[in-house]
């Protein structure tokens, strides 16, 4: 596969359906982007359209020689980053996920990640947009802001991390769920790799969610 990156900059990500349509204005625009896409015209991308429907800022796309894509995309003030080896895609069973948020506090900000492994179940190439409240996200960071911590805490740290689930395991699963399928989703449009759809992954037994590590440092 081509070493090609779409790398598109803006000052913010965008939160709401008329900022997603000045988004996809500026998609269609950059040069980078028209050099990545092989077709003629990008408005007749499928990616670049189903791009349009998602009400996402997607910041990098890139596909790497040893078949592998790395995207990076932001979901109001989140941002995501995930990467699909195609060569392990159906051996692997859990797809992991970074999400990051900078907090802005009284005398200086801090920025939380969340490592999150989510398990593959059902290839299921679902069109339709959700509203992306990320409620369950949202309260996960609250709960990570407020814990008394060092540098880190990683998955041997399982009591913790367990606990900043209590209550809210299921939304987040149904959010991850819905945001890994749009990710499939919009990667199957580029026309690079073709995943099988209705493929149903081995189940292993292992939770549906895990919390591999989450950190909070001040910048």
């Amino acid at each position: 596969m081509l070493d090609k990156v779409i790398n598109i900059n803006a000052n913010k990500p965008y939160a709401d359906r008329k900022t997603a349509a000045r988004t996809y204005e500026k998609f269609i625009r950059d040069p980078h982007v028209r050099d990545f896409f092989p077709k003629d015209s990008i408005v007749f991308s499928s990616a670049a359209v189903f791009l349009s429907k998602l009400n996402w800022f997607v910041k990098e796309v890139k596909f790497t020689k040893d078949n592998k894509v790395h995207l990076v995309f932001f979901i109001s003030e989140f941002e995501f980053q995930t990467t699909i080896d195609f060569v392990s895609f159906y051996n692997n069973l859990r797809q992991e996920f970074k999400v990051i948020k900078k907090n802005s506090g009284d005398y200086r900000d801090s920025l939380l990640t969340a490592k999150l492994s989510l398990k593959k179940h059902e290839l299921n190439f679902d069109e339709s947009i959700d509203n992306y409240r990320l409620t369950g996200v949202k309260n996960l960071f609250s709960r990570i802001n407020n814990v008394n911590m060092g540098t880190d805490l990683q998955r041997t740290d399982s009591y913790v991390l367990n606990s900043l689930l209590d209550g809210i395991k299921e939304e987040l699963i149904y959010e991850m769920e819905q945001i890994q399928n749009a990710v499939y989703t919009f990667i199957q449009k580029f026309d690079k790799f073709k995943f099988h759809e209705n493929y149903v992954f081995e189940d292993d037994g292992s939770d549906k969610l895990i919390i591999e590590r989450i950190s909070k440092e001040y910048v």
